[in-house]
């Protein structure tokens, strides 16, 4: 279990091994609606960049993300469309999907398992 602010901390100022730790995460069960959402804009934001460096784009702030994105040259051609299903639509599918296209892009060098421990031994 997390407590919901940590959620939102980890949404508006995460680090890097925050948010890269809730990659592939979903809420399993809440009574809270919105707790799906934040954790999708959190998986969004990271994902969003790992794209901006990879084309070494500085990260401009979370309100100029999406048209950094949308002019990044090398991106995988159905990312911009897999990041807003899973923003309107967070299912299991739509997040998969999304994990598959990043993950499938580029050798990031660091498997899921291995950011995760990275967090959690820091």
């Amino acid at each position: 279990m997390i407590h919901y602010s940590f959620l939102q901390q980890a949404a508006d100022k995460g680090s890097e091994p925050t948010r890269a730790s809730f990659e592939g995460a979903f809420a399993a069960y809440s009574l809270i609606p919105e707790l799906q959402g934040l954790v999708d804009r959190i998986l969004a934001l990271f994902a969003g960049r790992l794209i901006l460096a990879y084309n070494r784009i500085l990260f401009p702030c979370h309100k100029s993300l999406m048209s950094a994105l949308e002019k990044a040259p090398d991106k995988p051609d159905s990312y911009m469309e897999l990041q807003h299903a899973m923003l309107t639509n967070p299912t299991k599918e739509t997040i998969g999907e999304f994990v598959q296209c990043i993950g499938s892009f580029h050798a990031w060098g660091i498997t899921m398992e291995e950011a995760v421990s990275r967090f959690v031994e820091k």
